[in-house]
């Protein structure tokens, strides 16, 4: 008895360890927390799986455990606890906020700050009572499953929100031991421990297999299901008035399809890191995410106009810098310079953004300091140049009043235009928001609003360029300075919006009117300019300028072979290794169906033959009472009862000295197999269906 209790603690405290472990390492990592000491926490798991299983042998065990946890850890620091739950919620509030739109969690208006280490303990504390509990009294797996898959589940929902590999495998792991274990362990906790002994190795192998066939890096979470509930939660009356109207896709989100202009809310002030930049030369440089061409006076979005070659770049010249973008999980689109170097020609856009199609982390591309050149298509410039009737006439009153010199060049009514929009309202994070009845946004921040921030600036820029006849698009992305050869941390708070204008003598330019921003005149070059060296690696861009007319052409001539426009991202596979990659993919797939099916065969064939051992084993009464559970199993199914006979063989065989014959034993197996042909006789995908549920044959 006393190796049997030894065995189940050891267990239950692996368990315990390994998946409150795993849990919190993936909220630590998905969420990127930071001043989170996981070598503390993995003492604390380690600690309270084992407070937990000393509990469970007793009595009164888990009352006493729980008192002693509270007397000794958790009363002396109460206060230090609520504190580490307001980080922990700000820090996943701020990653819904910047994926969704919903509001922070935090308390006096102001970003909580300290560690979320007492905050995670607590949740280790919860996960491994649970595991234990079921493990030691052998209880059902639901609950124990659902406590270790919860805090992980708060990372799943959102695309940049991954755990890293190890946690992942510690999760899986531990649940699948779970899984296989738990039935055994119900009916002889013995045979459970020896199977879990034998199974240990298997589940190591078979969690490694499938992070080296799927591995983190490529993972990306199907998010439509969670789309369609937040969008059915955004029109509920109260969240939105929770939210404060924010909508999905501000100035939060620089890769978002749709910027909402009308609920816009408060600028994200998130802290938590976005990317790391590493420059050449020291700049002000504009990570451009992704370029918006239609305006409704609601809204920004990309159309099919903003897809395929932009031939608007110009040519670089050769005066360039290296830039290097490194991400902690993959975007599916990649960050560029706001201005243009020299591979940026050539690189297709898909709706406004520049495609990661290979779950790239890491890439390289070329900082211009200046172009020339540039030729829009006509298509490209009319959708560059729409403009509501109203917002148009507006817009048009609006440049009569600043006297704009009709023949002055293009970027000197840019300058003058981006005057204007900054002198009609101050900045702030926390601007009002558009009153229900107002019509166009551009309208009324620069006719009404006394503040707003970058997008309430951008987009009025946009809308005179536009009203001025300057084909120019609204952009999101990153905005940081640059020091040479220093690796700078970009938080989601640098989160930006900008314009892009057309100018034939320089093709695409930058323009900021966002107060304290700059000036336009070329806010993105670089000024300590290096020669860059050669790439050392196959994931970084080309460095030599692409060759060109120093004067645009009318229009833009569109090569006939359609391979001759294929882009030089990093990463960027040839017809060939896209047939790899399908070929993989196509592998990939079978081999995550062959494993689902060895899982499910092997968890019926395992229960099949547990329920065979017990029907055979023992005394002869014991065999009839395991043959009499069975019996009960298939007539629940067939929803009748069983027969009175098979009922009081069952009742002799429990309560009486009476000791069942043979013959007597046969009949409970007699009726199964009667059942069994009358189970055959189901249509076939209910039969099985019905096997692989209740483990019968």
């Amino acid at each position: 008895m006393e190796n049997k209790r030894r065995s189940d603690g050891i267990w239950a405290f692996l368990l315990a360890a390994i998946l409150s472990f795993g849990g919190i390492g993936c909220i630590t990592t998905g969420f990127r927390l930071e001043n989170v000491d996981l070598t503390i926490l993995l003492l604390c798991c380690l600690g309270f799986s084992l407070v937990w299983v000393v509990a469970c042998h007793y009595r009164f065990g888990i009352p006493i455990a729980a008192a002693a946890l509270e007397l000794f850890w958790m009363l002396p620091k109460v206060r230090t606890l609520m504190d580490s739950e307001k980080v922990l919620l700000y820090e996943i509030s701020s990653a819904y906020h910047s994926g969704y739109g919903w509001p922070f969690l935090q308390w006096d208006g102001t970003p909580p700050t300290g560690s979320a280490n007492y905050a995670l303990g607590l949740i280790a504390c919860v996960v491994s009572l649970v595991i234990v509990w079921t493990v030691i009294r052998r209880k059902k797996a639901t609950l124990a499953a659902v406590a270790a898959f919860l805090p992980m589940m708060t990372c799943l929902v959102l695309t940049d929100t991954v755990p890293d590999s190890e946690y992942l495998m510690l999760m899986l792991g531990g649940l699948l031991m779970l899984a296989l274990t738990n039935p055994l362990r119900r009916m002889d906790a013995r045979q459970a421990n020896r199977a879990t002994a034998m199974l240990l190795v298997p589940v190591i192998l078979i969690t490694t297999g499938l992070f080296w066939i799927a591995p983190r890096d490529n993972y990306t979470p199907n998010q439509s299901t969670f789309d369609r509930f937040n969008q059915w939660l955004q029109e509920i009356p109260l969240w939105q008035q929770l939210t404060g109207n924010t909508p999905v896709g501000t100035v939060g989100d620089p890769g978002a399809d749709k910027v909402s202009l009308d609920t816009l809310g408060d600028k994200s002030k998130s802290g938590r890191t976005a990317l790391y930049v590493t420059a050449a030369a020291n700049g002000h440089l504009y990570l451009r995410g992704c370029g918006y061409d239609t305006y409704d006076g609601q809204s920004w979005t990309a159309s099919e106009y903003s897809s395929g070659v932009d031939s608007g770049w110009g040519t670089a010249y050769p005066v360039t810098t290296r830039v290097t973008v490194r991400m902690d999980y993959a975007r599916n689109f990649y960050y560029f310079s706001g201005t243009v170097g020299p591979q940026q020609e050539k690189i297709p856009f898909e709706f406004g953004k520049i495609p990661n199609k290979d779950g790239e982390k890491t890439y390289t591309f070329l900082w211009g300091a200046s172009v020339t050149g540039g030729s829009l298509s006509r298509s490209v410039r009319e959708q560059c140049l729409q403009l509501p009737y109203e917002t148009e006439q507006w817009a048009k009153e609006v440049l009569q009043q600043i006297d704009i010199n009709l023949s002055a060049s293009i970027l000197g009514k840019a300058n003058r235009i981006a005057k204007s929009v900054r002198d009609c309202a101050y900045y702030d994070l926390n601007p009002e928001k558009m009153p229900t009845d107002e019509q166009d946004f551009a309208k009324w921040f620069y006719t009404e609003a006394e503040s707003g921030y970058c997008v309430h600036f951008a987009t009025t820029a946009t809308v005179l360029l536009r009203a001025a006849g300057i084909p120019a698009r609204y952009v999101t992305g990153y905005t940081i300075n640059v020091f040479g050869g220093e690796e700078i941390p970009v938080p989601e708070n640098k989160a930006h919006a900008w314009v892009e204008f057309f100018d034939p003598n320089s093709g695409w330019t930058t323009l900021d009117p966002t107060p304290g921003f700059g000036d336009i005149t070329n806010p993105t070059e670089p000024t300590i300019p290096t020669e860059p060296t050669e790439p050392t690696d196959a994931t970084t861009l080309p460095t030599q300028p692409v060759s060109g007319p120093t004067q645009p052409p009318t229009e833009p001539t569109m090569p006939t072979d359609p391979t001759a426009l294929q882009p030089t991202l990093p990463g960027r596979p040839s017809p060939g290794a896209q047939d790899s990659a399908v070929a993989e993919w196509v592998i990939t797939v079978l081999l995550w169906i062959l494993l689902a099916a060895t899982v499910i065969w092997g968890q019926y064939r395992l229960r099949i033959q547990i329920r065979k051992w017990y029907m055979h084993r023992g005394e002869a009464n014991q065999q009839a009472l395991a043959r009499w559970k069975s019996v009960r199993i298939r007539n629940c199914i067939f929803r009748q009862k069983p027969p009175i006979q098979l009922y009081v063989l069952a009742e002799k065989a429990k309560f009486s000295q009476h000791t069942l014959t043979e013959e007597e034993l046969n009949a409970f197996l007699l009726h199964m197999a009667a059942l069994a042909a009358k189970l055959r006789k189901k249509p076939w995908l209910i039969r099985w269906l019905l096997r692989l549920l209740w483990a019968i044959e």
